[in-house]
C-alpha cells in the first residue's frame, strides 16, 4: 500500500485516559497528537481526532484485538501537510515492506453508461445548497458466507472485519473537499445492523449477473429492516464491487428510490486484512454511485477507437478541469504510485448536487435525512459525571467526544 512519507505517524503516551493517542511528525519539523476512543469492547478499532483541530477526525484500527503496544495499525485522516489518507504504523517484520497492491482490473460489465451531459460538466447553477450539517445515511450491512469462512465461521470475528472496513470508510464522508464553489457535505453513516447471510455470492461475470436477479432484488425489498441503503460484502479476491446508479434519474435507483429492492450495494473484501483501507475505500465508492456519482473517468469502450484496457481511458471534465487520474474516490486505481480513494472529484460533488437539486425541484426535500447534530455523550451520563466532577472536561477528548453533552461543548 502507497505510504505517506510526509507524516509520520508514532505511538505515544496519552495524559488523559484517553484509549489510544498517537503522534504525527511533519517534514517541516512539527508535530501534532491525534487522541482516540474505542468505539468497540474489543479495543481494535478506534476513532478521534486532532488534539489542535477537533473537526479533523480520524479513524485507527489494528488487526490485534486487543491491540498492544507492538500492533500494526492503519490510520486514515486528511490533513494539508499530508498527501493522502492512508497513514499506517507498520512494526511487523512481514508487513514493513508490505507490497503495493495489485492494481485490480473490474469486469467491463461493470461499467454504467454516462449520461448525456455529464461526460463533460458545465459550471451549474444551483438552486438549493447542501445542508450545513450533512445528512444521515441509514445503513443495513451484510457479509455473505463465503467472508464468513475466510473468518474460520465466526461471526465475531467477521463482524469486527466488517466495523474496521466501515471505521475507514466513514473518513471519506466525513472529509468535506472543495471545488471552487462546490464543497462535499458530510455524510454521516448510521448502520442499522450488521448481519451474517446463508449463502455465498457469485464472483466474476457471475456476481454481476447475480446483483440484477429477482433473488437480490426480492430479498432486500422484502428484509424486514427499513433502510437507505442496503450494502453486501462478499469474500472477493480482486476486491470489486457494483451499485445501484441513479445515472441523473430522479426516481432512478439508488438510495432515492421509493423501492428498497433497488437501493443496494456489494462490496469485495480481499481476504487480506492489510488492505482494510482499500475494502474501506470501495465500500465508499460503492456508496457515491447510489448517490448519484459516476466514474471519474470516460469508459475505454466510448473512446475513438475503444480500448480493452480500464486503465486506457478517456478523462472527464468539469468546468474544465479534468476529474481524472486524481487518485479519486470515484475513479480506479490506474497508478499504483499513487493512493487510492484520496478526494472527492470536482465531478462527483456536481453529480451528487444535480440529483440533490431535482428532487427538491419535484418533491420539495431530498430523499435522505438532515444530520441533526443532537448533542450527547458517547460514554454513560454517571461515568460523564464522574469525570467532570474530576476536572477531565478541561481536555480535549472528553470535551469534544467522550461527554460533549455533559462538558458542555454542545447545547441540548
Amino acid at each position: 500500500m502507497p505510504q505517506n512519507e510526509d507524516c509520520v505517524v508514532s505511538y505515544t503516551d496519552c495524559l488523559h485516559g484517553e484509549d489510544l493517542c498517537l503522534q504525527v511528525d511533519f517534514t517541516d519539523g512539527g508535530s501534532e497528537q491525534i487522541v482516540l476512543g474505542s468505539e468497540t469492547d474489543d479495543h481494535c478499532i478506534f476513532d478521534g481526532f486532532f488534539l489542535s483541530e477537533p473537526e479533523r477526525t480520524v479513524a485507527a484500527t489494528s488487526p490485534d484485538c486487543p491491540i498492544k503496544p507492538s500492533s500494526d495499525l492503519h490510520v486514515t485522516f486528511r490533513h494539508p501537510k499530508c498527501k493522502g489518507m492512508y497513514n499506517n504504523i507498520y512494526q511487523s517484520s512481514e508487513n514493513r515492506e508490505y507490497p503495493k497492491r495489485p492494481v485490480p482490473k473490474p469486469m467491463k460489465s461493470h461499467f454504467h453508461k454516462m449520461p448525456e451531459g455529464r461526460q463533460n460538466i458545465t459550471a451549474s447553477n444551483f438552486t438549493y445548497q447542501f445542508p450545513s450539517t450533512g445528512f444521515d445515511l441509514r445503513m443495513m450491512v451484510f457479509y455473505d458466507r463465503g467472508f464468513l469462512q475466510q473468518h474460520y465461521h465466526n461471526k465475531y470475528y467477521a463482524r469486527q472485519t466488517v466495523q474496521k472496513l466501515i471505521a475507514h470508510a466513514k473518513q471519506t464522508y466525513l472529509t468535506q473537499d472543495k471545488c471552487q464553489y462546490l464543497k462535499m457535505p458530510k455524510v454521516h453513516f448510521v448502520i442499522e445492523d450488521i448481519a451474517a447471510m446463508d449463502w455465498s455470492f457469485p464472483q466474476g461475470e457471475d456476481m454481476y449477473d447475480y446483483f440484477l436477479s429477482d433473488e437480490l432484488w426480492y430479498f432486500t425489498r422484502n428484509y424486514h429492516v427499513e433502510a437507505d441503503l442496503y450494502h453486501y460484502i462478499q469474500y472477493n479476491p480482486d476486491g470489486s464491487g457494483i451499485a445501484d446508479l441513479t445515472e441523473n434519474k430522479v426516481d432512478g435507483p439508488g438510495v432515492c428510490n421509493p423501492d428498497r429492492g433497488m437501493r443496494k450495494a456489494i462490496s469485495g473484501w480481499t481476504g487480506d486484512h492489510n488492505d482494510v483501507q482499500y475494502n474501506g475505500g470501495t465500500f465508499a465508492h460503492e456508496i457515491g454511485h447510489t448517490l448519484n456519482m459516476h466514474h471519474d473517468f470516460v469508459h475505454p469502450s466510448g473512446m475513438n477507437p475503444p480500448s480493452e484496457d480500464m486503465c486506457d481511458r478517456g478523462d472527464r471534465y468539469w468546468n474544465g478541469v479534468s476529474c481524472t487520474w486524481m487518485a479519486s474516490v470515484m475513479d480506479y486505481w490506474c497508478d499504483s504510485e499513487k493512493e487510492f480513494y484520496k478526494d472527492w472529484s470536482c465531478c462527483s460533488i456536481d453529480d451528487f448536487k444535480y440529483l440533490y437539486n431535482k428532487r427538491i425541484q419535484k418533491y420539495g426535500k431530498y430523499c435522505l435525512d438532515t444530520h441533526s447534530n443532537t448533542c450527547y455523550n458517547e460514554e454513560t451520563d454517571g461515568y460523564c459525571n464522574y469525570k467532570k466532577s474530576r476536572g477531565y472536561c478541561d481536555y480535549a477528548y472528553y470535551y469534544h467526544k467522550a461527554c460533549r453533552k455533559t462538558c458542555k461543548q454542545c447545547s441540548t
